[in-house]
């Protein structure tokens, strides 16, 4: 299922807690992808662990310049062949904790770059 369609200004995250975003007052359970121009989508896997690369370049419905992986609560690595696949497409790929993917979400759109978060509770 393909993210949602264009929206007017950036998408913010207002708050992560427990398992939950907040993007303009709406509470979204993770896991949840959100593109910084179309919006916020629940992903159809459970875990981080899950992630596969070809799967992802299947279900994500263009490339962004930045994908950050939002791994739960404590650090863990993307696949090499999931970041060799996005490499391919073009696609940075960095996994880090959830709540830090948060942060590095907002600040990217803020600067209007072309970023999609994948987040996880683990």
């Amino acid at each position: 299922m393909p993210l949602m369609q264009d929206l007017a200004g950036p998408v913010v995250i207002n708050a992560y807690e427990d398992g939950v975003i907040v993007v303009d007052s709406e509470r979204y359970r993770l896991p949840c992808a959100i593109d910084a121009t179309r919006g916020v989508q629940p992903l159809p896997l459970d875990r981080f662990a899950d992630l596969d690369g070809e799967w992802l370049c299947g279900w994500l419905p263009r490339s962004p310049s930045i994908l950050l992986l939002g791994c739960g609560a404590r650090q863990q690595f993307a696949p090499r062949a999931l970041r060799e696949s996005m490499q391919a497409r073009g696609t940075a790929t960095e996994a880090m904790p959830s709540a830090a993917a948060c942060r590095t979400f907002n600040v990217l759109a803020a600067e209007s770059r072309d970023v999609v978060a994948l987040l996880f509770t683990e």
